[in-house]
């Protein structure tokens, strides 16, 4: 990311929906459906994985840890966040996101404003950031 994208989400509210492959994140204080930004997973080539290893999930976690550094330097200059993650337990990598920034990353950790589990497939990026949105000012209302 470069410094001008960085600019624009410092100090600002954002979205972040975070799946195994990609994360994506809009302004919430913008009236745009479209992400500000995407973060793509790498794929790691040549690694070799036993059978064992890939029936037991444990091919999921190569390249994770960079991943989920990849999406922090980002919201490392953003303020409030609302996190939103697909699945429970291991299968969500919002939740797995935010164990590893709960190890390397808490000053991130502290600025989770929102959390919510939903199905990301199943909505428009008009509806993800709508509910988003809502939920946000909801829970500023309740402070």
């Amino acid at each position: 990311m470069n410094n001008l994208e960085l600019e624009k989400l410092k100090d600002r509210a954002v979205v972040i929906a975070i799946t195994h492959d990609e994360a994506r994140i809009w302004l919430l204080n913008d009236e745009s459906s479209q992400p500000i930004h995407v973060i793509v997973r790498e794929e790691q080539e040549h690694i070799h994985v036993r059978q064992a290893q890939a029936h037991h999930g444990h091919a999921s976690e190569i390249g994770e840890p960079n991943f989920f550094d990849d999406i922090a330097d980002v919201l490392t200059h953003t303020s409030d966040i609302v996190l939103l993650g697909h699945g429970t337990g291991k299968a969500n990598a919002a939740e797995r996101f935010e164990r590893h920034i709960g190890d390397h990353h808490k000053s991130i950790l502290e600025r989770i404003a929102v959390e919510w589990n939903v199905n990301i497939p199943a909505l428009t990026e008009g509806e993800l950031i709508a509910e988003a949105r809502r939920r946000w000012k909801a829970s500023a209302d309740l402070i």
